[in-house]
């Protein structure tokens, strides 16, 4: 059966192929209409160390001290961004921004260089229905971030004098709006309908085919070959009857 076989079918069983077809253009209207514009909006935060130079201090003892930035010499740059990411997503941050009207979701990406050199830099972006929540979200994160920071570096014991801070590279960006790709997800819709549609009319013109054949076969055996001789009625003797006078 070649795809000539099943596009006759479908059009012999209209009135199965028919209704799958009306039933899924319906379905990728509603989907394809049903798509809303969704906004989004994105923000740039770097982080910088404390632009001093060290001196070293003298203990009564002859022993010099010196400040230091455990976390950054630990890890450099990039642990700091990456503790910053952890620490944006923790619920706490969550519960302000929700608080100051940000509901659409919170996207926390850190972008550094492969050696590590450089500082890095993380983009926190939002996308929503709504672009008031959109612009809320990221902004009240950017807000947040140098509070975070501080934070994590406090229970890390940092000295005051050498934290890490965070500064903007790129401020909230208006939330632009944009439609989802829906073009592929309707064209998948009506390909698949009418793929279903055309399996229904074979499998039903299969059955009917196959009822008729059995009917057919059934009245060749009931129906009598006509070289045999019509079936006789067995004759019955007849008998005379003498009445005596």
């Amino acid at each position: 059966m070649d795809l000539f076989d099943v596009t006759r079918i479908a059009l012999r069983r209209w009135w199965v192929t028919l209704p799958i077809v009306l039933i899924t253009f319906v379905i990728a209207y509603n989907n394809y209409s049903g798509v809303k514009i969704e906004y989004y909006s994105s923000a740039t935060i770097g982080i910088t160390t404390p632009s001093v130079e060290v001196v070293a201090g003298s203990r009564p003892d002859g022993s010099t001290v010196q400040s230091r930035n455990g976390l950054e010499e630990s890890g450099g740059p990039s642990m700091l961004a990456n503790l910053l990411d952890t620490a944006l997503l923790q619920p706490q941050v969550g519960d302000k921004v929700r608080a100051g009207g940000g509901t659409a979701p919170v996207t926390i990406t850190v972008k550094s260089s492969d050696s590590g050199s450089q500082l890095p830099i993380i983009e926190i972006s939002a996308a929503g229905e709504d672009a008031d929540a959109v612009a809320r979200s990221v902004a009240l994160t950017v807000a947040a971030s140098n509070e975070a920071l501080r934070s994590l570096q406090e229970a890390a014991g940092v000295p005051p004098d050498q934290m890490a801070k965070t500064f903007v590279v790129a401020q909230p960006s208006q939330p632009v709006g944009a439609i989802p790709a829906r073009t592929r997800e309707l064209i998948a819709t009506v390909v698949a309908g009418i793929l279903i549609a055309a399996l229904a009319a074979v499998i039903v013109n299969a059955i009917i085919e196959f009822i008729g054949r059995r009917r057919s076969r059934r009245a060749d055996r009931d129906e009598p070959s006509s070289g045999e001789p019509p079936d006789e009625q067995p004759s019955t003797p007849e008998h005379t009857v003498f009445s005596h006078r």
